[in-house]
């Protein structure tokens, strides 16, 4: 049996989006199957609240102190980590929460290269220190896991590492999304002021997800198709203020909803009922939300560039963004093209299979 080590001591809670939704699941199908071969110590802060986390039963939990600022965190995961954990064949950090020193064979997930790529994403401590961490840790892990062939080649261009250093393994999206009646879901959208056919956004309110842009386009195409919303959804992040700018000078109140935080039950809703997903991020490691609206058989409307033509393969109409017009056109390619492209997304949700992908995860720890 091979005893590996899980480091979630970054994470708030299991409300935590991002790179937090990625091992959510992981852990989730690997209850679901047969893993006696391994057994896990999965590391979490005090007073994290596990309701929504769903464990293996080969897992114990070990709590260690909660320390809100970042600074604190590192320090206590660089210093004194080592005195909590668990003598273990493997040490896995599915984010850059990786102690340098751990005797164990050290995994790492790198999702993207966004910090090298886009300055503006962080406040200034995040912007400079994610870079220098992401450049130490992956020289200092045995291994480095990422969810797309891309991010693999911006690591292996941006970091010097070797391919041979580097797996690439999907996310996915978990097949026991709630499912809700018409009446259920009418109720939920009007409680959210969404009174029209609507597209979805999901995504963090901060400068990288391009949502001003984003928003400034859906404009342009409202004034000449106005019978349609776009709901944002997603935590306020860095720079959200800009964004609620930008609604009040368009005049766009009523036509742009944000919803904030939701929960998975509620986003599936929306995912069910929205007309597509549109997901203009400025760059992406992965991307999410367009695998998560396939599921629900919805096409896209996505960026040309990083990730996301790999992701989402014929599924979607690919557009600049950073041209407002043409992702206004985007709205309207989408509209005509929608049969083709929610056809596309049934088929297209068959490549990220749960199971399988769980299984090559682990096989890493053999």
């Amino acid at each position: 049996m091979k005893i590996i080590n899980i480091n979630l001591i970054s994470f708030k809670s299991a409300k935590s989006i991002g790179t937090f939704v990625y091992i959510k699941r992981i852990l989730e199908q690997i209850s679901l199957m047969n893993s006696d071969d391994f057994f896990f110590y999965i590391y979490l802060r005090r007073g994290f609240d596990i309701t929504n986390l769903q464990l293996p039963s080969n897992s114990k939990i070990i709590y260690v102190p909660t320390l809100h600022l970042a600074i604190f965190r590192i320090l206590f995961e660089q210093v004194f980590f080592y005195f909590y954990l668990k003598k273990a064949d493997f040490f896995y950090a599915p984010c850059l929460s990786l102690p340098l020193f751990v005797n164990s064979y050290k995994i790492l997930t790198i999702h993207d290269m966004v910090p090298f790529i886009l300055k503006n994403k962080y406040g200034l401590f995040r912007k400079y220190f994610i870079p220098w961490m992401t450049k130490i840790a992956a020289h200092k892990a045995d291994l480095i896991v990422t969810v797309s062939y891309n991010s693999k080649e911006d690591i292996i261009r941006l970091l010097g590492i070797p391919p041979t250093k580097i797996k690439v393994i999907y996310n996915f999206i978990l097949e026991n999304e709630a499912v809700v009646s018409k009446v259920e879901r009418r109720v939920s959208l009007e409680s959210y002021g969404l009174t029209c056919p609507f597209f979805l956004n999901v995504s963090t309110l901060q400068p990288g997800k391009n949502i001003e842009r984003l928003i400034r386009a859906f404009k342009i195409f409202y004034d000449k198709t106005p019978s349609y919303q776009l709901c944002i959804v997603g935590n306020k992040g860095w720079g959200y203020e800009d964004i609620y700018k930008i609604v009040k000078e368009l005049n766009a109140e009523r036509i742009i909803v944000f919803t904030g935080y939701l929960d998975d039950t509620i986003l599936s809703q929306l995912y069910s009922a929205c007309i597509g997903v549109v997901y203009v991020s400025l760059y992406e490691g992965f991307g999410i939300p367009p695998l998560e609206g396939f599921y629900h058989s919805k096409g896209a409307i996505c960026s040309n560039n990083s990730s996301l033509p790999e992701v989402v393969g014929d599924a979607a109409v690919l557009v600049d963004p950073m041209d407002d017009l043409s992702i206004a056109i985007g709205f309207s390619d989408f509209l005509e093209k929608r049969e083709i492209l929610e056809a596309n997304a049934t088929k297209r949700v068959t490549v990220f299979n749960p199971k399988t992908i769980t299984m090559k995860f682990l096989s890493l720890f053999k």
